[in-house]
């Protein structure tokens, strides 16, 4: 068994969060919405015509678009001894 201070055991808990945060990468996945031109309000299921027409324009929807982030690792660089001394730490930091 081997035992860290509490400093010891910060460094290594330091340079693990370091190690996946430099393999992470946040993103948020655009989503829209159709709007109403003249009123701006959100159209569900708008018409052929009204696309066509422009009465209803595409438009980002700020809302969802912020609501769905994703976390995406590169596959290239993250090991399983990573995300396991990830596991291990957390457990060990929440006192488990």
């Amino acid at each position: 068994m081997y035992r860290f201070n509490e400093h010891e055991f910060d460094i290594i808990a330091n340079a693990i969060a370091d190690g996946l945060e430099a393999v992470t990468e946040y993103r948020y996945e655009q989503k829209q919405v159709y709007v109403d031109k003249e009123t701006s309000d959100i159209v569900e299921m708008p018409t052929k015509e009204d696309v066509e027409s422009g009465k209803v324009i595409l438009s980002v929807d700020p809302d969802q678009t912020l609501r769905g982030l994703k976390v995406l690792y590169d596959a290239k660089k993250l090991t399983p001894a990573m995300m396991e001394a990830g596991r291990i730490i957390a457990e060990k930091k929440g006192g488990i």
